[in-house]
């Protein structure tokens, strides 16, 4: 696809913004309660931070990806269990320098762009001998995705499978959130079972995403576009209220815990998404760069309207309320989102806005719609890309065929040996296609299934289980993978942007730190709840 830098900065804040602004935002301020709004700034700020080297290590992994994919002509997977192939001798850098020297001070040896010699072109062939039709042809045939990302990275293979599990366990989480949201929504919208309507979200959307795919970024951008406006113009009412109330609120310091779990979610989830949009350009290092400065700033963008809102929602509605009255800490210990608790004192006391309710549900569901699609998509790819690798290492790549069996044995290793009675491997051979088609029906029938028999379970499923997965897959595997690269230069190749060694090592620590830190302490609360509390809450 052909895209001005411009167009790409935009269309990447705004797929950003749709990925991460969903109800996360409307569950903050309830979150926040107990430590109030100064103690949920630092950890927010924090979370802010790590979210940005996150998108930072995650575009230098998607050209090194897209890299390794162009030098593994077979389509094999680089690791075999325990050891790997290091760069041929005509991958080797001129005059004795290293990879990593070479893709620091070497602009034109582009490893992400040039080494297209299955097109009849040389490694140190220059950027700028090659026009943008040749660019996109070459890359048809390399798309980097997540899956493919952690077969070049991570060696070993048992957490490459935690890392799948991680991804695909969050796709499936936080879309089964969208669909319940929706459904809630739109019950209170019109007056319809909650339940009734959720298939007619889910598989409508479901067909489009299938069908459309990555043909749906711009509609998504438009969307999100359309979404920022509700919030903005809420948010100009509440925080017109907000001065008016003048409510004080108070900070507390022993609860800044209860806001670490929430602010990871509230600002990750971006990294699931990116590879499609990545995809969907001729990569350039200007237009690479344009890429990432658009995910920053969707990312900046969504921090400061969860600060907004929160400050908003804390200045009106009171954080604790004698029994019975509208209090956060009521709307918390009833699982309710901060717009329910903000209606009841909008009602009670500036009835004037009480029109703001039905602009809350309709936001509520052109966002969870919008980050409903952008997730599919997400998803879509992901699968796109563990079905083709699956097809190079256990099928017949000259067909583009593979076995039910071995596709089988691929996503659900711990079920095979069951099915090895009902199948033979070389049988029930599918094309790519109906492999593909395969997926996206298991994952979607999961998803559909999941809502209508948990259908109010979101609080559980948006705090423990989601925040959990989250944090390992970005925090724990991004950085892990990023440090891998830098730890075997020679065994990975240069790309065209690079960060700079000290902020890798920078990043790589505190990544680490924050967010290995967030999956112990949501173990430790997990756990502390089921013994103390009987129950994950």
């Amino acid at each position: 696809m052909s895209c001005s830098d411009g167009t790409i900065f935009i269309r990447s804040m705004l797929i950003t913004t749709a990925t991460i602004l969903g109800i996360g935002i409307l569950a903050l301020p309830v979150k926040v309660s107990g430590s109030g709004f100064l103690p949920f700034v630092t950890t927010f700020g924090a979370a802010l931070i790590c979210q940005i080297m996150v998108i930072l290590f995650l575009v230098e992994l998607l050209q090194r990806t897209e890299a390794m994919m162009k030098l593994d002509m077979g389509g094999k997977s680089i690791f075999t269990e325990g050891e790997t192939i290091p760069l041929t001798s005509n991958d080797t850098p001129a005059n004795g320098a290293s990879a990593e020297d070479v893709g620091l001070n070497s602009p034109t040896r582009l490893t992400s762009i040039g080494d297209v010699r299955r097109r009849g072109y040389s490694r140190e062939t220059s950027e700028d001998c090659l026009n943008e039709a040749d660019l996109l042809d070459a890359e048809g045939d390399f798309v980097p995705n997540l899956h493919t990302m952690a077969r070049y990275f991570v060696p070993n293979a048992f957490f490459r499978n935690i890392f799948d599990f991680c991804v695909f366990m969050h796709f499936i989480i936080v879309m089964i959130a969208y669909a319940l949201s929706a459904s809630n929504a739109f019950g209170d919208l019109f007056g319809f079972d909650r339940q009734t309507i959720t298939p007619f979200f889910v598989i409508p959307l479901a067909v489009i995403i299938i069908v459309f795919g990555e043909k749906l970024q711009n509609a998504v951008a438009c969307m999100t576009f359309i979404k920022a406006t509700l919030l903005v113009s809420m948010m100009c009412v509440v925080t017109y209220v907000a001065s008016q109330v003048q409510h004080r609120q108070t900070d507390d310091w022993a609860h800044v815990s209860e806001t670490f779990l929430i602010g990871t979610v509230s600002l990750g989830g971006s990294v699931n998404v990116l590879p499609v949009v990545y995809s969907s350009f001729t990569r350039t290092p200007k237009n690479i760069k344009s890429f990432r400065n658009g995910c920053v700033c969707g990312t900046i963008v969504c921090f400061g309207l969860n600060l907004i809102w929160t400050a908003s929602v804390l200045m009106i509605v009171p954080q604790t309320a004698p029994q019975g009255e509208v209090s956060l800490q009521f709307a918390k210990h009833r699982h309710e989102i901060s717009t329910i608790p903000l209606m009841h004192f909008l009602i009670a006391n500036y009835p004037n806005y009480a029109f703001i309710g039905r602009v809350v549900s309709v936001f509520i569901i052109i966002s969870v719609t919008v980050s409903f699609v952008a997730l599919g998509l997400g998803l879509k790819h992901y699968l796109d890309g563990a079905v083709d690798t699956a097809i190079h290492e256990l099928g017949y790549p000259e067909t583009h065929e593979i076995s039910v069996y071995s596709l089988w044995s691929r996503f659900c290793p711990t079920v095979i040996s069951p099915m090895a009675l009902f199948m033979q491997p070389d049988k029930s051979l599918i094309s790519k296609k109906h492999a593909s088609y395969l997926m996206y029906l298991l994952s979607f029938l999961t998803i559909l299934t999941i809502s209508l028999l948990f259908a109010h379970s979101l609080y559980v499923i948006l705090d423990v289980f989601n925040s959990a997965l989250l944090n390992i897959e970005t925090g724990v595997f991004v950085a892990y993978m990023t440090y891998f690269t830098r730890l075997r230069p020679e065994e990975v190749s240069p790309v065209a942007i690079q960060l700079p060694r000290f902020l890798v090592k920078f990043g790589v620590v505190i990544t680490s730190l924050y967010f290995g830190g967030a999956v112990a302490f949501d173990l430790f609360e997990t756990l502390t709840n089921v013994y103390y509390k009987g129950s994950l809450q």
